[in-house]
């Protein structure tokens, strides 16, 4: 057996020996207590039989490699920053003794990232239990178990320009015992609902909010509410002959944690566009139950207020240049029928036109421009060649 390997063993064996000082007993001998001085006399010999044994049915394939590649400097080199690299996947942040006997292991999990996570998603990639591979409906039901169990209070949507998506508060007397402190305030997050919601809350969950704080955000939800919503209702002719209220709007949006203020407006002009509404039995039953299934997708053609206007706005510019290019070319059409008729009453004043040509003249001319000049004189004829120049002539000036 190769001497690298012995030597391997020799020294996992002295640290054993050393640190329990164990007694070994040496074949037929009495037992003999060996000391740290005894450890370094030690040699390939003295190893007890039984290691000696089981060394000698492996062969060097069988051994392992690694015996020769660590050190105990290598050993000893892992930090506490190196053990705590553990992502969330790996290390479960949850412990387990401390749950509450009345919640079952997923609501445990939901309850915790509701605790640390507000506001937060209960539909799509990002949704509460994804991570825990809980099922879409059965976050569902586990949010109503919470509620009944008195550890959140009934969730509700939130849309005020900073924060978007569902939240609820968290019984502190309850959470903090089990998962500590939390940098999330429970007034930031209820005072958002409108106060049919704030009524199924005790007096005692509802201590850490002061009336100041309710009214201000109360008057946020209703400006929401009233000025967007409530202002389509009144403007639209079809959900007006419906008899669609605002009041059962806030119920779906209560029901639907989901379901927003600004979420149901797009569905509802959604809605109002499609042909399979409108001519439907019940057309709010069939908006309810098409909202709670899956919502609505923009239609073909369809338009929101603002990208019509946007639209008009695009072509009444395209319009507008239109017509400006059309101006200007019946622009170019009068400068280029004004320039020949200037031409023409210069060539009628007969001064003008011999200034022009003793100006020409005491230029460099050709034989054939002389030509043209000597036929002017004699019969006051203008040829091609010669109206030319005056024209050159003339629009210098």
């Amino acid at each position: 057996m190769p001497s690298d390997i012995y030597k391997a063993l020799m020294d996992q064996t002295k640290s054993i020996a050393k640190s329990n000082l164990k007694v070994f007993k040496s074949e037929g001998s009495k037992p003999q207590k060996w000391t740290p001085a005894h450890l370094d006399t030690w040699t390939p010999e003295h190893l007890p039989r039984q290691v000696s044994r089981h060394l000698d049915t492996n062969t060097p394939e069988h051994l392992p490699t690694q015996v020769n590649t660590y050190t105990s400097e290598q050993v000893n080199t892992c930090t506490s920053e190196q053990v705590d690299t553990c992502t969330p996947k790996q290390v479960d942040p949850l412990n387990s003794d401390l749950k509450p006997k009345d919640l079952k292991l997923n609501q445990y999990r939901v309850l915790h990232e509701i605790y640390f996570n507000r506001p937060f998603k209960v539909k799509g990639p990002e949704r509460i239990g994804k991570n825990s591979n809980i099922p879409y409906g059965t976050v569902r039901n586990i949010l109503n178990s919470l509620v009944k169990k008195g550890y959140i209070s009934k969730p509700f949507s939130i849309n005020d320009g900073v924060n978007k998506g569902t939240t609820c508060q968290v019984n502190e007397s309850k959470c903090v015992p089990i998962f500590g402190t939390t940098k999330i305030i429970n007034s930031e997050h209820v005072d958002n609902r409108i106060p049919e919601q704030v009524s199924t809350w005790t007096r005692g969950q509802q201590n850490n909010r002061t009336p100041a704080h309710v009214d201000i955000f109360y008057k946020k939800e209703r400006k929401i509410l009233y000025n967007n919503l409530s202002f389509y209702l009144e403007n639209s002719d079809f959900w007006k002959q419906q008899g669609l209220s605002l009041q059962k709007c806030q119920c779906w949006i209560d029901e639907l944690s989901f379901c927003d203020p600004d979420m149901l407006l797009q569905q509802l002009q959604y809605a109002e566009f499609m042909d399979k509404v409108k001519t439907a039995d019940n057309p709010i039953s069939y908006f309810y139950r098409t909202l709670k299934k899956g919502c609505f997708t923009r239609p073909t053609g369809f338009e929101f207020p603002e990208e019509k206007v946007e639209r008009l706005q695009k072509e009444e510019l395209k319009t507008r240049q239109k017509a400006l290019a059309s101006l200007e070319k019946i622009r170019e059409q009068e400068k280029k029928l004004a320039d020949k008729e200037a031409f023409y009453a210069f060539l009628a004043d007969k001064e003008s036109v011999a200034n022009a040509l003793d100006d020409i003249g005491s230029q460099f001319v050709t034989p054939s421009f002389k030509i043209s000049l000597k036929i002017y004189h004699d019969s006051g004829k203008i040829d091609s060649r010669l109206e030319k120049r005056l024209k050159q002539y003339f629009l210098a000036d």
